[in-house]
């Protein structure tokens, strides 16, 4: 165990959820983070006061999820405290988080804002103010189907710009507020040049980033602007005579975008597919096990809640419209898949093979690298 010694101001905020919490434990019940590091949150939080200190993998083994405070009867948001600490940590004892895989955090967001990995499209004279951003995990998994649901928003919103950036919830999450303003400045950048005053999101991630930190633009969702202008052509009851039933989950980023969960569930009804909810899902859905960068940070309890998770489904096929989530839940025999894969993966299209390929290491940062070259010839 590595600790490190607390402030007093983190102590007090700690001792205002021990003094609180009742004990119930409802937080515990779908959280294997607590149910790791304690009895209850009451003890965890008493403890740390005795202490005054805590171990730094506690807040790095958290999703961020909020799911505590949703089932909270007290509505105690432990995720804001176990994120400040994240916080502190970083500005005052960086060392001690090192060996939580800061590197490849480190690695994955220069790479991410380098010009070998990012771009915008050139052609800025376009009257459209709109621009869809895909997000990181989609494009690594398969530029086809970026640029596919891009064609789509082009058919149905003329002059539509991509900006290929990434949101920074990656150094967000894991507690680097200077070198988040730093990133996040620079998508701010490309929309201000691009004059963009309304963004597409595919991402939950990137939709929860860019709606709290640019409050003066429109954000929305690739399912509601599909809602909105009509589905794709020769998807409307494409899978009405497909005997396969996949098991929905939502995105925790989602937790509280009632017009997403409705949108998808729309679009899924219109295209004759068959679920199943999760026993927890919407509003008290349960995290893949990778939020917040734990899947880096402590990856055994990350995997142990994907499985977890992937375990709970109904069937063996899980459908999600988070490109983390289809790859965290792919886990021993389930086969999660994302939605636009219903849409635009061809091969899935045609086969009806419901199994996404997991693409190596490097095979996502050369579909990246492609993407990028593709968004460069429009």
């Amino acid at each position: 165990m590595d600790s490190i010694k607390l402030s007093k101001e983190m102590l007090e905020r700690a001792n205002i959820i021990y003094s609180e919490c009742i004990g119930c434990k409802k937080c515990m019940k779908n959280c294997i983070m607590l149910d790791s590091y304690c009895a209850s949150p009451k003890e965890l939080f008493g403890g740390i006061i005795k202490s005054c200190e805590i171990d730094i993998k506690i807040p790095y083994s958290c999703n961020l999820c909020n799911l505590c405070s949703e089932v909270c009867p007290k509505n105690i948001d432990q995720k804001d405290l176990f994120l400040e600490l994240r916080r502190y940590a970083f500005k005052n004892n960086k060392k001690a988080i090192k060996p939580l895989g800061y590197k490849v955090v480190k690695f994955h967001q220069e790479n991410s804002f380098s010009k070998l990995f990012s771009t915008t499209m050139k052609k800025t004279e376009s009257v459209s103010n709109i621009a869809f951003i895909p997000g990181c995990s989609l494009m690594s998994y398969s530029p086809e189907i970026v640029m596919k649901t891009y064609e789509y928003l082009q058919s149905v919103v003329p002059g539509i710009k991509i900006i290929l950036k990434c949101c920074a919830s990656p150094t967000h999450t894991i507690g680097d507020q200077q070198g988040f303003k730093v990133y996040y400045s620079q998508l701010e950048s490309e929309i201000e040049k691009l004059k963009v005053t309304e963004i597409i999101t595919a991402c939950p991630n990137c939709f929860i980033s860019i709606k709290k930190n640019s409050p003066n633009l429109k954000i929305t969702t690739v399912w509601e602007k599909i809602i909105e202008k009509g589905i794709p052509k020769g998807l409307l009851n494409k899978y009405s005579k497909v005997d396969v039933k996949f098991t929905l989950h939502d995105p925790c980023p989602t937790r509280y975008e009632d017009n997403v969960h409705d949108a998808v569930r729309r679009i899924i009804k219109k295209m004759g597919i068959t679920i199943d909810e999760f026993e927890f899902s919407k509003r008290q859905t349960v995290c893949c096990g990778a939020g917040a960068m734990v899947g880096v940070t402590n990856s055994k309890l990350s995997t142990a809640h994907m499985n977890k998770r992937a375990g709970e489904a109904t069937s063996e096929h899980i459908l999600t419209y988070c490109q983390t989530c289809a790859e965290s839940l792919s886990i021993g025999e389930k086969n999660a898949v994302h939605l636009l894969d219903l849409m635009f993966n061809e091969e899935m299209c045609s086969t009806f093979i419901f199994k996404q390929e997991k693409n190596k290491f490097a095979t996502k940062w050369i579909n990246r690298y492609n993407g990028k070259r593709k968004i460069e010839k429009l």
